[in-house]
């Protein structure tokens, strides 16, 4: 590593630093209205983005308008502006400032008893998606009820990467490392836990499979698929959305369900990942403003197939 690149990433940990402890002592309606501008000024100079964001809505939703579109472009920069503030206020975030502004509640009771409820002891693979507050959901329940384990990937900037999980494990969350999961996950699974991962990122090589994604082809991880069978775990759909008329976060899920089990395996795999990638999409037609459409979802096609994105 250079010299330079060494004052970059220190740069980028400090900028990060800074903005998450002015955030976190601002009022929290201030703190969502700074992040919301600062989202608003890169917007205006992130023109691929915005390219790309377009490009997803004609693809899950061709038959929209351009009215819609803008509506929804306009929603998810403001859900990305609340996702950061709420996120820099984790460290200082009691199980009573959670539930004053999310109803991390499922049927009643907490998403852990709900499984439970319909699993007994096996363990569960929970699949959400950057869709809503992906960071509340697990930051939440594990404030609310008990940590949770959840898969990430390794950020190039490790000082940043270190800031980001301390925030997250505030109360306890811990992260598997995506490129070393398979071990640690089946062991947690196996032995009752639960393990969330987002789902709905575009995946390449022998990572994924290609299952239908809002009537196109994309490419999905098999982690899931692959964790459940082996582990043999149920999938639990699960998201934490922002809910206008009550003022609060809320969560909206799937029934949890059987991963496929024919003893083929690929087979099982290609059909449990194309279940679960119904579900992200299930939850993204209801709430399409808050899902993350600057992802280039749809970038890995078949051979032989154009690119999407230009």
């Amino acid at each position: 590593m250079d010299n330079h690149d060494t004052f970059r990433k220190r740069v980028e940990y400090a900028a990060v630093w800074l903005m998450f402890r002015v955030l976190s002592v601002l009022p929290r309606r201030a703190a969502i209205g700074m992040t919301t501008v600062i989202v608003e000024v890169m917007a205006i100079f992130a023109h691929k983005a915005r390219a790309t964001v377009f490009t997803n809505f004609e693809i899950a939703f061709p038959e929209s308008t351009r009215e819609q579109r803008v509506s929804w472009w306009r929603e998810c920069r403001r859900n990305l502006g609340r996702v950061i503030a709420e996120m820099s206020r984790f460290d200082r975030m009691s199980a009573a400032d959670v539930q004053a502004i999310a109803d991390l509640t499922v049927e009643g009771v907490s998403p852990f008893a709900y499984i439970r409820q319909r699993a007994g002891d096996r363990g569960a693979v929970w699949i959400t998606a950057h869709l809503g507050n992906w960071e509340m959901a697990a930051f939440g329940v594990s404030a609310l009820y008990e940590p949770l384990a959840y898969m990430a990937r390794t950020i190039e900037n490790l000082r940043v990467q270190d800031l980001i999980r301390r925030y997250r494990a505030a109360h306890g969350n811990s992260p598997i490392d995506k490129t070393n999961s398979l071990r640690p996950a089946l062991k947690l699974l196996r032995a009752g836990g639960s393990v969330a991962i987002l789902a709905d990122v575009n995946t390449v090589g022998r990572e994924g499979v290609f299952v239908p994604f809002f009537g196109k082809q994309a490419c999905a991880t098999i982690g899931p698929a692959v964790l459940a069978i082996r582990a043999n775990a149920v999938l639990f759909p699960i998201f934490c959305v922002w809910d206008k008329s009550l003022g609060k976060y809320k969560l909206i899920y799937s029934e949890p369900f059987e991963p496929a089990s024919t003893g083929d395996v690929e087979s099982d795999i290609l059909a449990t990942t194309a279940a679960l990638t119904r579900s992200i999409e299930d939850a993204i037609r209801q709430y399409p403003g808050q899902w993350l459409w600057t992802h280039k979802r749809w970038k890995e096609q078949p051979p032989g197939s154009p690119p999407v994105y230009g």
